[in-house]
């Protein structure tokens, strides 16, 4: 769940009562062979930080794909005040096939040791739903895991 700059992400029904994967796709060249489960963000401001997951099947072999990073708001004067930003810092990937153990790759190397750098902004927020924009120029509508 999220606390101040965010909510969670998740999968929204759709018609037939499947779970659909909010967030990108993943496109494939050979039909089934990826299978994008669910894609997921957490963002908690007070405690600075955030985690996205993707969750995947390759020829239906799972894989999770987490990346760690801190947080912490930005002066909103420095946005016009008109929407919230988070400056992000990501610190980690963590890579899960299958029952193999855990990948986790530090980014500490990236940056002068600050881990490669963006921003989200929270553009609307309420109970159910968040939607952003990041700094690459990607939006974001997700909505809280129930």
């Amino acid at each position: 769940g999220g606390g101040g700059g965010g909510g969670g992400g998740g999968g929204e029904k759709e018609k037939g009562g499947d779970a659909k994967p909010m967030g990108r796709t993943i496109s494939t060249f050979s039909g089934d062979a990826v299978d994008n489960v669910g894609n997921f963000q957490d963002i908690d401001a007070f405690k600075g930080e955030v985690l996205n997951r993707a969750e995947l099947a390759i020829f239906r072999v799972p894989l999770e794909v987490e990346i760690v990073a801190s947080c912490e708001p930005v002066d909103p004067r420095a946005t016009g005040g008109e929407s919230r930003r988070l400056a992000v810092a990501f610190r980690k990937v963590r890579l899960t096939l299958g029952s193999l153990p855990t990948l986790a790759i530090p980014l500490g190397w990236v940056n002068d040791g600050r881990g490669p750098e963006g921003w989200l902004d929270t553009t609307y927020l309420d109970d159910d739903m968040r939607l952003g924009r990041g700094d690459k120029g990607s939006t974001f509508v997700t909505v809280r895991r129930k």
